[in-house]
């Protein structure tokens, strides 16, 4: 997973660039964890009760949520769009979309993350 720490040149604020399979860490880590203290310690708290569970467990956010199941930790948009109601014509653009605002990996690897983060703040 590549991704780089920045701060906004306007506000100060961290913010967090990743590689296009893992894009929606960067907005997930800015909007749902920011430089909140309490808010990397329920993270670290998931992913401890992780290692011991076998169950998915899941971090609801405002606009983003992180799930854990069997050592893969997944961030996804909750907008996340469902294709019951749509036409057909419009069925793959959404499966684009969600694609987009998904993304998944090793709880190690976002271990490793969520410390540089800590640490760029």
């Amino acid at each position: 997973m590549d991704y780089q720490f920045t701060l906004d040149f306007i506000n100060g604020q961290p913010c967090a660039e990743f590689n296009l399979e893992h894009h929606v860490f960067g907005p997930w880590l800015e909007s749902e964890i920011g430089t909140d203290q309490s808010k990397f310690n329920a993270v670290q708290a998931l992913v401890n009760a992780s290692e011991t569970r076998s169950d998915k467990l899941q971090l609801n956010g405002k606009e983003y949520s992180l799930s854990i199941e069997e050592g893969e930790a997944t961030v996804f948009a909750n907008i996340i769009c469902s294709d019951q109601d749509l036409p057909e014509r419009l069925i793959d653009d959404v499966d684009n979309f969600d694609m987009n605002q998904t993304a998944s990996c090793g709880v190690e690897d976002l271990l490793e993350m969520l410390s540089a983060w800590h640490q760029f703040w």
